[in-house]
C-alpha cells in the first residue's frame, strides 16, 4: 500500500470513529467555545504554551485520532459506566474497556496538577483529553447502564436501542449526539454562546464543583430519563428533539462551566 492509500484510509478510519461515537464536532465545539470565555487570563497563557490552538479547535481531537497508531486504546475512553447499584465502577465492566470515562479522566487530571514537572508533549495530550472527556461525558448518550435490559451484552453497547429517525434506522446513542445542533442548524459557535451562555455566576460556580465521578452520577440521574421518552423501533423526527431538548442544551452548559472549572483550577496559580 503506498502512502497516499494509506493516508486515506487512516482518514477513512478516523471519520467513522467520530461518526459512531461521539457528541457530534459542533457539541464538543461549543462546549469548549463557552468554556474558553470563562478562562481566567493566567489560565489563557499557560494553555498558550502548551496548545498551538484554540481549546476550540482541540475539542475533537480525541474523536481524530481515535484509531490512529499508538492510541488505540482511548476508543473506549469516551463512555461513563453506571453499575447496577447505580454507582460509578471503580474498573469497567465491559470486556473491552468500553465506559472508561471517568477513571481516565480524573487521572489526566491528577496529572496536570504536576503540570511544571512533566514534558511538554505530556501535558499537551492530557489537557486534549480533558478537554474531550469532561464534555463527551455530558452527552444523555453517553452513559451505559448495566441493569437496562441487552444493554451491556451487545458488542457495541448503544446497538441494543435502534429506532428510526424520520424513517432510517440508527442508533438512539446517534440522536443524542447531535441532539443540540440539530435543534440549531443554523447557528454558529458565537450564536449559541450568545444565546444560551446565560446562567448566574453562581450557579455556575455551583455545577462546578465534585469531581468526575460525581458528576457522571448526576449526568445518570439527569439522563435516565431518554430511555422513557423512545422505544427501540419507534420513529421519530426534529419534534422529538424540540420537545425533549432542554435536556442536552442544559448538559452541554454544564460540560461547559466543568471544563473551564477544571482548567482554571489547574493553571490559575
Amino acid at each position: 500500500m503506498n502512502a497516499m492509500k494509506k493516508l486515506i484510509c487512516l482518514l477513512l478510519m478516523l471519520c467513522a470513529g467520530t461518526a459512531a461515537f461521539a457528541w457530534g464536532g459542533r457539541e464538543h465545539r461549543l462546549i469548549a467555545y463557552i468554556a474558553e470565555a470563562h478562562l481566567t487570563p493566567r489560565t489563557r497563557q499557560v494553555l498558550d504554551r502548551y496548545l498551538d490552538q484554540s481549546i476550540v479547535e482541540y475539542s475533537t481531537w480525541m474523536d481524530r485520532y481515535r484509531t490512529a497508531p499508538g492510541y488505540e486504546i482511548t476508543t473506549y475512553w469516551h463512555m461513563v459506566t453506571i453499575d447496577k447499584d447505580g454507582s460509578v465502577p471503580p474498573e469497567p465492566l465491559r470486556p473491552n474497556g468500553d465506559g472508561d470515562a471517568v477513571r481516565q479522566l480524573t487521572r489526566a487530571i491528577e496529572r496536570l496538577r504536576n503540570y511544571r514537572e512533566l514534558s511538554d508533549s505530556t501535558v499537551n495530550v492530557n489537557l486534549k483529553y480533558v478537554i474531550h472527556l469532561v464534555g463527551e461525558m455530558h452527552c444523555p448518550g453517553h452513559i451505559y447502564f448495566a441493569d437496562l435490559p441487552g444493554g451491556m451484552d451487545a458488542p457495541r453497547h448503544y446497538d441494543f436501542f435502534l429506532l428510526k429517525y424520520k424513517g432510517k434506522e440508527v442508533t438512539y446513542h446517534w440522536v443524542w449526539d447531535g441532539s443540540v445542533s440539530r435543534q440549531y442548524p443554523d447557528w454558529t459557535e458565537e450564536d449559541f454562546r450568545r444565546e444560551l451562555d446565560k446562567w448566574p455566576a453562581e450557579k455556575q460556580r455551583a455545577v462546578g464543583e465534585g469531581t468526575p465521578a460525581d458528576w457522571a452520577l448526576e449526568c445518570a440521574r439527569s439522563c435516565r430519563v431518554v430511555y422513557d421518552w423512545a422505544k427501540p423501533g419507534d420513529d421519530i423526527d426534529e419534534g422529538f428533539l424540540r420537545e425533549h431538548g432542554a435536556l442536552p442544551v442544559d448538559q452541554a452548559l454544564r460540560g461547559a462551566y466543568r471544563l473551564a472549572r477544571v482548567l482554571n483550577d489547574l493553571f490559575d496559580n
